[in-house]
């Protein structure tokens, strides 16, 4: 019984050598573990479980962490509250633009467009809003006509 080996999502192979970010960082003499992470995010870049933005994000955040155990100075200079707010709004924006695109991929836009009979060929998000605007204006008339209709019935 043959088994698959396991694909690891960090191994390339390159010239026929498996590369994985250890080899890539000790290559290149880095050993320092928060430059090792921002490695990692820049290889992977998108390619794992996180997206490109996230990765992004993430090695700022690990690039701004090591200005301020190494380099003070600099990370005041660099205004690292300022990249943090901007971090932290951008990972705002990307839970924000996750849980958008859940709720688009809850419903059939098409499905409804057929409900409110918007016809074939057109675009239905233009005209999803008018048609409602106009079955609401319908319901509001048709309600009327019945509060209409029963006020005179009783008067007779």
């Amino acid at each position: 019984m043959s088994s698959k080996p396991k694909i690891d999502p960090y191994n390339i192979k390159f010239h026929g050598e498996v590369l994985d970010p250890y080899r890539v960082a000790d290559l290149f003499g880095i050993k320092d573990p928060i430059v090792f992470q921002m490695l990692k995010k820049i290889l992977r870049f998108g390619r794992k479980h996180k997206s490109q933005k996230q990765d992004v994000i993430d090695t700022i955040t690990s690039a701004i962490r090591w200005l301020e155990i190494h380099s003070p100075a600099d990370a005041e200079r660099f205004d690292t509250t300022q990249l943090k707010t901007t971090t932290e709004r951008l990972n705002n924006l990307l839970e924000w633009q996750d849980s958008m695109l859940k709720v688009e991929a809850s419903w059939d836009p098409q499905k409804v467009g057929e409900l409110l009979g918007i016809e074939i060929g057109q675009p239905v998000r233009k005209h999803i809003e008018g048609k409602i605007r106009q079955l609401l204006e319908d319901a509001k008339i048709n309600s009327e006509k019945a509060d209409q209709e029963l006020n005179e019935e009783l008067n007779q």
